[in-house]
């Protein structure tokens, strides 16, 4: 009995620990890599993104503009209006009052993949289009021992199942480097995971193969991976045979 609620407050913890369960968090800081000095600062809730750019005026000099109601509008595509803010100078007492917003135009971000986009904007009548992608400047280390588990689905290779299940997980990573062992709790499958770990923003990705020790061996896509103090959370998808299996997976620290 303690293992099983152990093991559904796990499911209930990966899910919460999902920071944006409206879908794929969008929250990050993204930029062009081929136009390294300007760049857009994304928070996304549910729904709803708020967007701040960082650009340049016709004068060469910084501008900054705001979006903060940019509303899922079908598929991954976020709108609303783009505003010019000024304020009160930042040397003396802040005076809410002095803040005023002049609406400038619209802005749209479209999600193409897990980490990049598709910016549109426009300014006083100037559109600008632009492809974007999540700027990353550090790489998570998600070595350790985890308790954790799995839910997905099954399909290809019979009746199309769902499943959850509690597993013992433990990472090694050396920098591209990614091994993860998975002890499932329910019947002592060993399956080891191999494969190359790559950084996008604060998510990370790993692409490689596995084979356990009932026999099963296949290919494995880990993808919005997120790791924090606590423990990480990944989608994943996985191929052995005919069966194509898809889900998430994660585990809290120990």
């Amino acid at each position: 009995m303690k293992r099983l609620f152990a093991f559904v407050m796990l499911l209930a913890a990966m899910q919460a620990r999902a920071s944006n369960p409206w879908g794929t968090d969008l929250s990050d800081m993204w930029w062009n890599p081929d136009e390294s000095g300007w760049g857009a600062n994304i928070a996304h809730q549910n729904e709803v993104v708020f967007l701040t750019l960082y650009v340049y005026g016709a004068d060469g000099h910084a501008r900054w503009y705001v979006a903060p109601d940019l509303a899922a509008s079908g598929g991954l595509v976020f709108s609303g209006s783009l505003y010019e803010t000024t304020g009160p100078y930042l040397g003396g007492p802040f005076n809410p009052a002095a803040v005023n917003a002049r609406a400038v135009g619209t802005a749209a971000v479209t999600l193409t993949s897990a980490s990049t986009a598709t910016l549109a904007y426009s300014v006083d009548g100037v559109g600008v289009t632009k492809s974007i992608q999540r700027q990353s400047f550090r790489t998570a280390d998600m070595t350790g021992t985890y308790t954790g588990a799995l839910v997905g689905t099954v399909e290809g290779c019979g009746a199309t199942t769902t499943f959850a299940a509690s597993a013992g997980l433990s990472i090694s990573q050396a920098s591209s480097a990614f091994t993860m062992t998975e002890v499932n709790q329910g019947n002592g499958n060993r399956c080891t995971y191999s494969g190359t770990y790559s950084q996008a923003g604060k998510m990370g990705a790993m692409n490689g193969t596995f084979t356990c020790t009932n026999g099963t061996t296949g290919s494995m896509q880990m993808f919005e991976m997120e790791a924090g103090y606590i423990g990480f959370l990944a989608r994943y998808t996985a191929t052995y045979g005919n069966c194509r299996e898809s889900g998430k997976i994660g585990g809290m620290k120990q």
